[in-house]
């Protein structure tokens, strides 16, 4: 449930990161306005998709819990019935060995 607190706190240490650079380190880096601008692009993309989120939540609270929580899964359907798939650990030198 920390996921837009954790984004939002790593996007806004960056971006103090950047605006302290040459102060911690001595040196200002050549692409730190490039970087600025980064962060600053991330952090508006990252307030729009929680502003969307929250508009989802407020018109439909009970789909956008779902979504929110990962349980929205698509309808069974008996037609595609899939075994699944195994998962096979063994190095190269193991299948020389014909193992």
């Amino acid at each position: 449930e920390a996921m837009f607190w954790t984004a939002e706190y790593l996007l806004h240490s960056a971006t103090i990161m950047c605006e302290r650079c040459e102060e911690v380190c001595g040196v200002k880096p050549e692409s730190l306005e490039e970087l600025q601008a980064e962060c600053a692009r991330d952090m508006g993309n990252y307030y729009s998709t929680r502003l969307k989120f929250l508009r989802t939540c407020a018109q439909h609270p009970g789909f956008g819990e779902t979504v929110w929580r990962g349980e929205r899964k698509p309808p069974a359907s008996g037609k595609d019935k899939s075994e699944g798939s195994r998962l096979k650990f063994v190095c190269s030198a193991d299948a020389a060995k014909g193992e």
